[in-house]
């Protein structure tokens, strides 16, 4: 319908549900959903300006061991070996630069361990998440990803999630 963006998020999200008998088409739909993405972003004009910033505020029994952050399916920030810095009450930004106006696809995978010796419940947690956002010619973007917990229910652990907003 006009937005393969926020379609590629969807058919992204429905892998993730059962049942799994439809996920060969929905793997189509997605190719197809980033393939238009990919060919109208080759046909922009104009540009505007994109800042990604991020903020960790996961509990502090978890550690953040690494993030990567993908735009139109291009990683362009993944942090292995110095991620934990992430971890603060402040945003840091990770990436500025120039993108064609129009949707895009931003995917963040991350992976939380457990820090030894905290005596909380804890599970290792990989988090993947798929959105859509839209910029606009000669317009600053800002896109916030903020990491935090969902509280375990049950006596389970908590576990990470991440919330994005764009202004």
């Amino acid at each position: 319908s006009g937005a393969p963006a926020g379609a590629c998020s969807s058919f992204d999200r429905a892998l993730a549900l059962p049942p799994h008998e439809k996920d060969a088409a929905v793997q189509q739909d997605l190719a197809r959903a980033q393939q238009e993405v990919t060919d109208r972003l080759q046909q922009a004009r104009d540009h505007g300006p994109v800042l990604v910033r991020y903020r960790d505020e996961v509990p502090d029994e978890y550690n953040l061991h690494s993030v990567t952050i993908s735009i139109d399916f291009q990683p362009v920030v993944t942090r292995d070996k110095n991620a934990a810095a992430l971890h603060s009450p402040e945003f840091t930004q990770l990436y500025a630069g120039p993108l064609p106006a129009g949707q895009h696809v931003l995917v963040v995978d991350a992976v939380h361990t457990c820090k030894t010796g905290q005596g909380v419940p804890c599970a290792r947690s990989e988090l993947h998440r798929v959105w859509s956002f839209e910029t606009e010619p000669h317009a600053p973007t800002t896109v916030e990803l903020r990491a935090y917990a969902d509280p375990g229910e049950d006596g389970q652990p908590a576990r990470p999630t991440a919330a994005l907003t764009v202004r």
